[in-house]
């Protein structure tokens, strides 16, 4: 077993990968929208930074730093939409992709999520 194959068993979340893709509407119009191009990739998501919540009367600011953490296989580019599914709760978060940092035996991807609880 190599490195690659242990760090693959500590990978419970899953995530789908969305890209800005050209799509055209009912009228042919062609505009940008994420399509998705990977779907169900094993990964680890990993906080990296908080920052101080940002309250207000009507919302919470909810932004922090995470990386994703899968196999180094998987195209990332940076922009990317990722909607992460969390093993642990079966919660998803919307984050957006950083430039990755490829090893051999995995890759690094910085995320954003930047949203407010209401």
């Amino acid at each position: 077993m190599n490195e690659k194959d242990i760090l693959a068993k500590t990978y419970f979340d899953t995530a789908t990968v969305y890209r800005k893709q050209p799509t055209e509407d009912a009228d042919n119009i062609s505009k940008l929208t994420y399509q998705p191009v990977h779907s169900n990739v094993p990964c680890a998501l990993s906080k990296k930074t908080l920052k101080a919540t940002n309250q207000t009367e009507t919302s919470n600011n909810i932004e922090y730093e995470a990386h994703l953490f899968l196999d180094p296989g998987v195209l990332i580019k940076p922009g990317d939409k990722i909607i992460i599914t969390i093993a642990a709760n079966n919660e998803s978060r919307i984050m957006y992709a950083g430039e990755p940092l490829v090893y051999s035996s995995h890759q690094e991807v910085p995320l954003m999520r930047d949203e407010r609880a209401w």
